[in-house]
Parts: C-alpha cells; structure tokens; sequence
C-alpha cells in the first residue's frame, strides 16, 4: 500500500509541475519516462 501512495503522490507531482509550467515540462517528463519503454521490453506475440 505505501508503493502505490508513493506513485500516486509522484504523479500528483507531476500533474501540479505540468500545471504550472505546462509547455516546458511536457517535454521533460516524456523524456523522463519514454511511454513505449516497458512494451519494447517484452516480444510482441501475435
């Protein structure tokens, strides 16, 4: 339960940091966490 406070947290974080500097920390975070780097991880199976 503390894991999952601490991720909520850190993403309320987020959100407020993009709140106040909305165009410039987009950029930032999206480099922070690349969106496609946990799927790269595993092989596609079809």
């Amino acid at each position: 339960m503390n894991t999952e406070n601490q991720e909520y947290n850190s993403q309320k974080e987020q959100i407020q940091k993009q709140d106040s500097q909305p165009r410039k920390n987009i950029a930032d975070i999206e480099l922070e966490i690349p969106p496609r780097s946990k799927a790269q991880r595993r092989p596609v199976e079809f």
